[in-house]
């Protein structure tokens, strides 16, 4: 439903003079991001209320704000960095246990990589300051490493739907 009001609804008229053309060329343009929010928001579903990693996990979002930049030997801030996390959820019967996780709708990447990436980001984040924090990569495709964290692909994800 979501797809006929975002690529459909707003060209109907564009549509019924027949110049698709047109509509083509915004569903290319925009489709792969589209099917990314959409894989985000399965695997924040797949996550909630569930039990994965020896955990089940509250609700599961994203997360996204400013963490502080400190200039360099310095401790006053010198900015601000955005962070953005696809996947957050705090362990049902531990607040002090959350689950971190990056979702990927794109062509298989380093596993080892991303994660790293992951790691520095939630060192910045304020959310996880004293936290144990579980990692976990959503991934398309099978990675080109491996990781030390969870790794879930799509068969895994829906398999975590059904449960």
């Amino acid at each position: 439903m979501i797809c006929h009001f975002k690529f459909v609804e707003p060209y109907k008229s564009t549509i019924a003079m027949g110049r698709t053309n047109i509509v083509k060329r915004v569903l290319e343009q925009s489709f792969h991001d589209h099917v990314g929010s959409t894989w985000e928001r399965i695997c924040q579903i797949a996550v909630t209320g569930n039990d994965l990693l020896g955990h089940t996990w509250s609700v599961a979002s994203r997360w996204w704000g400013k963490a502080p930049v400190l200039a360099a030997g310095k401790k006053t801030h010198a900015g601000y960095d955005d962070l953005e996390f696809d996947v957050v959820a705090e362990d049902q019967n531990d607040s002090h246990t959350i689950l971190v996780g990056e979702c990927k709708w794109a062509a298989a990447d380093y596993a080892d990589r991303l994660l790293e990436k992951l790691k520095k980001k939630t060192s910045m984040a304020p959310f996880a300051q004293g936290k144990k924090i579980v990692y976990a990569l959503f991934l398309r495709e099978p990675p080109l490493s491996t990781a030390s964290c969870c790794m879930l692909l799509p068969e895994d994800v829906v398999q975590q739907l059904l449960e």
